[in-house]
C-alpha cells in the first residue's frame, strides 16, 4: 500500500478556494510573456497544489523563464526552493531565496 497525499475534495468549491489571491499574484507576475511555459490554467493548478501539500522544500527541475520559480515563492514564501537548469540564458525572475544548479536532475 502506498501512502496517499490527501488534497481533499476535488470539487469546484475547493478547486476555487485560492484563485481569487492567485489571480492577483498572476497579474503581477514579473514574467509578462510565458511561451514556452505555463499558461494560467497549469500556473494556477501548480499555485493550488503547493497552497494545499505545504511542502518544507521544492526541487524545481527546468526553470525557463523563472515563473513557477515565482508562483512557488509566491505560494509558500517559507519553503527551501532548489532551481536546477542547464541554461539560465532566458531567466527574468531569479528568487533572491532560492538555491540555483546548472546541472539536470540526472533522471
Amino acid at each position: 500500500n502506498k501512502e496517499r497525499i490527501n488534497m481533499g475534495e476535488f470539487n469546484k468549491k475547493n478547486l476555487l478556494k485560492y484563485l481569487e489571491e492567485f489571480t492577483d499574484v498572476y497579474i503581477n507576475s514579473p514574467i509578462k510573456d510565458n511561451a514556452g511555459g505555463m499558461g494560467f490554467n497549469h500556473s494556477y493548478f501548480t499555485y493550488f497544489v503547493f497552497k494545499e501539500i505545504q511542502p518544507q522544500l521544492a526541487i524545481e527541475s527546468g526553470v525557463w523563464k523563472g515563473h513557477s520559480t515565482y508562483l512557488i515563492e509566491k505560494a509558500l514564501p517559507s519553503c527551501e526552493l532548489i532551481c536546477l537548469d542547464i541554461n539560465f540564458e532566458k531567466l527574468i525572475y531569479k528568487s533572491e531565496k532560492a538555491t540555483y544548479f546548472d546541472t539536470d536532475s540526472g533522471v
